[in-house]
């Protein structure tokens, strides 16, 4: 009987990561296209992230199973943060295209849209007014700062270190340590 070959972390990890990404950007784009407000949603960016992290450790699982069954923590968590690390920068790298190439005006309608639902909040939980005015002020600076090719690279290295923990995280729940025989 041959026996398989084990495909290395690193390229099962890319090539998952690019699945992982490009289907960030197809649901990104369906909202873009559905409705763009949907961009200022603190749930809609949430939801896309945990599609994100179910999606690694469903890959990642069938991974190892379809290499042997078994996976070290240590390659657990490269497979698991090169799989983020590639889908992060595919979605960096559309959401760049969308903000500054496909819809130049998206920018300044997601910041304004994103002030709206704050003030609201804000004016609920009954925040004096000049504290709010405040609050918005800093929000709007960092919000358009991070609407440019430089925010949007800013953005993605930092998001690295949340990778980090978060392929610490599935690297646990991925792993499977071959069974120590006893002789």
């Amino acid at each position: 009987m041959e026996e398989e070959v084990e495909v290395p972390v690193v390229k099962g990890a890319l090539k998952l990561g690019v699945i992982v990404g490009v289907v960030s950007v197809i649901l990104t784009f369906i909202a873009y296209v559905v409705d763009s407000t949907l961009f200022a949603n603190w749930w809609f960016n949430l939801g896309i992230g945990l599609i994100t992290l179910v999606a690694v450790v469903v890959l990642g699982i069938s991974f190892r199973n379809s290499n042997g069954g078994y996976m070290s923590f240590g390659q657990a968590f490269l497979f698991c943060f090169l799989t983020f690390a590639v889908a992060g920068l595919l979605s960096a790298l559309f959401n760049i295209l969308l903000y500054t190439v496909i819809d130049t005006e998206l920018a300044e309608f997601v910041v304004n849209e994103t002030i709206r639902k704050t003030t609201e909040v804000y004016e609920k939980l009954g925040l004096p007014q000049a504290q709010v005015d405040e609050q918005i002020e800093t929000m709007e600076n960092d919000l358009r700062a991070g609407f440019t090719p430089a925010g949007f690279i800013k953005n993605y290295l930092l998001v690295m270190i949340g990778y980090a923990v978060l392929s610490l995280i599935t690297g646990l729940i991925v792993k499977k340590n071959e069974p120590i025989e006893d002789y």
